[in-house]
Order: C-alpha cells, then structure tokens, then sequence
C-alpha cells in the first residue's frame, strides 16, 4: 500500500491479504500537529473452481424508527453441495444474522419523548456469505453485500406523544410546548404544526381541538 504527498492511497491486495485488512494513516503539517485515521478494508476472494457465489437479492434500506428490521438475502453458488454460512462484517449495535439462514434482524431504538431516538440516521452493513469446498483443501469462497440502512422518523401530526391517537393529553402537551414548559426537537415540532405554517402557536392549539 502507498500514499501520495496528497493523501491518495493506492493498493492492489495479495491473494494472502483477503478478508480484513486495518489501516492506520497519520498527518502532520510544519507547526508539529498531527491526525490519525484507523479503518478496515475487506478484500474478498475470487472463486476460480466452483465458487460462483454471490447475492442476488435487494435489501430494504430505511426502517421506521422503534420498528423490528428485518431481510432475508438471498445467495446462489454453483457449488450446490457445501454448506453457506453467514456472517455481519459491519453493523450498527444490536443487529444480529442468522449464520445458517442469513436472516437479518434489528430491532431499532424507540423515539423517547422528546422525539430522540439513538438509531436516527444511515448505518452501513456489509453482509458475508461463506463456503468452505471440502473436497479442494479447504478453499474458501466468499460473497459480500454492503448497504446503507437509513432509520427514519414517523408519526401523525397532532399525535405529539406518538400512542397512534390524539387525545386531551397531547393538547396539554402542545400547551406545555407553547409555554416553554417541554423543550423539544425538530421532529416533535412538525407534529405540534397543525396548520403547517412553521409556526406553532394558538391556532395549532385550536386546530387540534377541533379535529380530537
């Protein structure tokens, strides 16, 4: 592996180097300060006998904040007779796979009251599918999926404590909010703006009233 004077890295892997590979790079200017970036990269092991294995499923890629996530993959091989075995690479916390069936499932974290929820935002996830050929010394074949799961925010506007109706209490929530009572994020906002103004004031309170 090398790197430029600029900072691009060039590499070609060795058949010895599949699988993980860490990398450390460091950077100092003339005033003495310095950086390091630590990363991993996966080199994956071309099948040249009976391999041929390889994802051909599509994964869903968003999930609603507080739902169970799950995905099924699905592998081929031309090696009908050794078994796969699958494996996460990289994973946000608390995602699991099944190493004999490849099912994926996370269960993402639930907004609290504030509308706040941990999993927000993309993860990335590298799946591996592995067969281990017996009968040519034990080669290795390998398929890799990579994908970004973006965790996403969902509910009804009026619905403020998110228990899929709305009721008096999320009126004296919206009271509490105009009156700087609760101190709430971007999310929770949107759903207090009845009227969709970008305003919450006492017509959203009139609005919710009305439609309860």
């Amino acid at each position: 592996m090398d790197i430029s004077t600029t900072g691009v890295i060039t590499w070609t892997p060795l058949p010895s180097q599949t699988c993980a590979n860490d990398v450390l790079i460091a950077v100092s200017d003339s005033y003495g300060a310095t950086a390091e970036q630590y990363f991993t990269i996966y080199v994956n092991e071309i099948a040249t006998l009976r391999g041929g294995l390889r994802f051909i499923s599509t994964p869903l890629q968003s999930v609603r904040a507080g739902a169970l996530y799950q995905y099924q993959p699905v592998v081929v091989s031309e090696d009908h007779e050794t078994t796969i075995t699958f494996s996460l690479l990289t994973a946000p916390d608390g995602m699991t796979i099944d190493a004999k069936t490849g099912l994926v499932t996370w269960q993402t974290d639930a907004p609290d009251a504030l509308g706040t929820s941990e999993d927000y935002g993309e993860h990335w996830v590298i799946l591996q599918a592995r067969q281990v050929c017996e009968d040519c010394e034990g080669k290795t074949y390998s398929a890799t999926q990579d994908y970004k799961i973006k965790v996403e925010y969902y509910s009804i506007v009026g619905d403020i404590n998110r228990d899929g109706s709305i009721t008096d209490t999320d009126i004296g929530l919206l009271a509490d909010i105009l009156l700087g009572r609760r101190q709430v994020n971007k999310n929770i906002r949107r759903l207090c703006d009845m009227n969709f103004d970008g305003i919450i004031d006492v017509a959203d309170i009139v609005t919710l009233m009305a439609i309860k």
